[in-house]
């Protein structure tokens, strides 16, 4: 699939999604009083954030585009109750509405490109800013952090 094509459902142009810069902190200052309340009756603010490996390529990321299916699909359905994509969801509405719009272009591994690339780990690096030790199966039996948590 040539780039110039392709359109997201957002009718913008791969290239032109605009990267939100990460959260320095879940706070007044950083969040709006909806997005705290959405938080805390939701999935929880991060209490005790933990580091997950980091990747180097778009291509070392597995499965992690699934975190964008839509609501009504299997994927859609496991992966959106997963707790740090609930957290992103609130946090980043706007990108997280562009990822999802644009789920079948970001999980198609035929379309390849330096945007699609920059989009997904991206995504990835503010997800894992998310993700906090005691969601379900971050820590396994022995107490050991999964580096691979989102790599699901």
């Amino acid at each position: 699939m040539p780039l110039p094509d392709l359109l997201f459902g957002t009718a913008e142009k791969l290239d032109a999604v605009v990267l939100p810069d990460a959260l320095p902190a879940f706070d007044l200052p950083h969040l709006t009083p909806e997005q705290l309340a959405d938080l805390d009756k939701g999935p929880g603010r991060v209490a005790t954030p933990v580091e997950l490996e980091r990747f180097a390529d778009a291509s070392q990321l597995n499965n992690f585009a699934l975190y964008f299916a839509a609501e009504g699909s299997i994927a859609g359905v496991i992966y959106q109750r997963i707790r740090c994509n609930r957290r992103f969801a609130i946090i980043y509405p706007d990108f997280a509405t562009t990822l999802r719009a644009n789920y079948l272009v970001l999980r198609d591994s035929r379309v390849t490109s330096p945007e699609k690339e920059r989009i997904l780990l991206h995504a990835y690096e503010l997800m894992a800013r998310l993700v906090d030790r005691d969601d379900l199966g971050v820590v396994d039996s022995k107490g050991r952090v999964c580096g691979r948590y989102l790599w699901q």
